[in-house]
């Protein structure tokens, strides 16, 4: 299976020469199968919410800074899900740059991580944190802004154009989960959906 165990090219040039890493700038993913493989039974498009299925809370504006809430996409215990983007929506009156939202930058920031009930596979960020509507940004395959009233901020995390998915195991209970320990009851919108596929059982 090609790829399997590759890190993710997120980094290109180095010094005028390619290479193949999975850390850029501090920020790092985990990518298990190639986007090409595994039998397609179904699509997945759903939001993380706080219980993992789509059927909870989907918008993050609440205020976590007490205690923090979990916005996660997890399988059932006998699936498995090759996410292939994460899409993020930010909606304020106004989105400037060093700011999150139109508040001040946060305090303690969203993480992005792949875990089971056990630990942490994979931090998605490397240790760091989004603070800022410029950290989306840098993350980001692609983005976008909207105007007109308040202001938008689409921002995709496309795990595609690394070459491969990331793989979320329902047998081992894996999710994707971002961390909301923040005050972010002042955002008109805040969500995160994923895109993906349900692998088959002959994959």
């Amino acid at each position: 299976m090609p790829g399997a165990s590759d890190n993710i090219l997120l980094n290109p040039m180095v010094g005028g020469e390619a290479v193949r890493t999975n850390e850029y700038n501090g920020f790092h993913t985990q990518i298990v199968a190639l986007s090409t493989e595994g039998d397609q039974d179904n699509q997945v498009a759903q939001y993380l919410c706080n219980v993992g299925d789509g059927s909870g809370t989907i918008e993050a504006t609440g205020d976590y800074s007490v205690t923090p809430d979990i916005f996660f996409i997890q399988p059932d215990s006998n699936a498995y899900f090759r996410i292939s983007q994460l899409i993020v929506w930010i909606q304020d009156a106004t989105l400037p740059i060093g700011s999150y939202g139109n508040g001040s930058a946060l305090a303690n920031g969203l993480t992005i991580k792949k875990v089971n009930d056990d630990s942490t596979i994979n931090d998605l960020l490397g240790g760091q944190t989004i603070t800022r509507n410029e950290d989306w940004l840098t993350i980001a395959d692609a983005w976008d802004g909207f105007s007109g009233g308040n202001q938008g901020l689409w921002v995709c995390i496309d795990f595609a154009k690394h070459g491969q998915y990331l793989r979320l195991d329902g047998p081992t209970a894996e999710r994707l989960e971002i961390t909301c320990s923040d005050d972010l009851s002042g955002l008109g919108r805040h969500t995160f959906f994923a895109k993906g596929f349900v692998e088959g059982s002959g994959s």
